[in-house]
């Protein structure tokens, strides 16, 4: 399991999105806006604003009809994983097989995201979170490709990474809401009530997806996956 994760590991910077703003822009509009610009060019529907910290996706912050977004591409191993297990899942599907005990369909890490979106989501915990924003329904950007089974969190394009050998590859790319405020990566200096503010904040958070773990098999079969960043794993 660790090999596998170093391994992994090595194959993200391998597999990084290498996206522009405009290839970042084509995407955004074939995914979410179906029906075009419309009719005043100086008004445009979608834009790309600029590029987000990110580690091994891309991330760029976009305003969509007005209201500010968060397009992220994700790292080509996640996305890989994600498309073999729908693949996997629709394959038992089609043969009518039951999938509820399938651990192989449901190990995907972006689908754990989109669960943990969802789930935070809920007004209970008073968390305020990004959540997806549904792909629009036209043939050609239907969420999945060939391999659609009805989640329409997320859409797959072929796009560029960093290693030219592997460009371009299917990535993953999800539209999320923008949570308004600032990154701590843009602050210099944190006080220390910053610091005791974010310290509560992912406190409710952890309860939270305690919830999620009791609830949700398929995210905790998908959390369980070896990652040597993972903070158990410090010497």
């Amino acid at each position: 399991t660790i090999k596998m994760s170093n391994e992994d590991e090595a194959r993200r910077k391998l597999l990084k999105p290498k996206v522009t703003p405009e290839e970042a822009l084509s995407v955004l509009i074939d995914c979410y806006i179906p029906d075009g610009f419309g009719t005043n060019p100086e008004l445009p529907r979608c834009e790309v604003i600029q590029q987000l910290d990110s580690y091994d996706d891309i991330n760029y912050l976009v305003r969509v009809d007005g209201q500010k977004a968060l397009l992220k591409i994700h790292n080509g191993v996640e996305s890989e994983q994600f498309i073999a297990a729908h693949v996997r899942k629709r394959a038992r599907l089609e043969n009518d097989v039951d999938v509820a005990d399938d651990t192989a369909s449901r190990t995907s890490i972006i689908d754990m995201h989109t669960a943990i979106y969802e789930h935070l989501a809920d007004p209970k915990y008073g968390l305020t979170t990004g959540r997806s924003i549904p792909v629009k329904n036209t043939p050609s950007s239907s969420s999945n490709g060939d391999d659609d089974d009805g989640d329409d969190s997320v859409c797959i394009r072929e796009l560029s990474v960093i290693s030219e050998e592997h460009s371009p590859t299917q990535l993953v790319v999800r539209l999320q809401t923008w949570v308004h405020g600032s990154p701590l990566s843009d602050i210099k200096w944190y006080s220390i009530e910053t610091l005791v503010d974010a310290g509560c904040y992912l406190g409710r958070m952890s309860h939270a997806l305690d919830d999620l773990a009791a609830s949700n098999k398929d995210a905790l079969e998908a959390s369980k996956n070896y990652h040597a960043w993972d903070g158990r794993h410090v010497v």
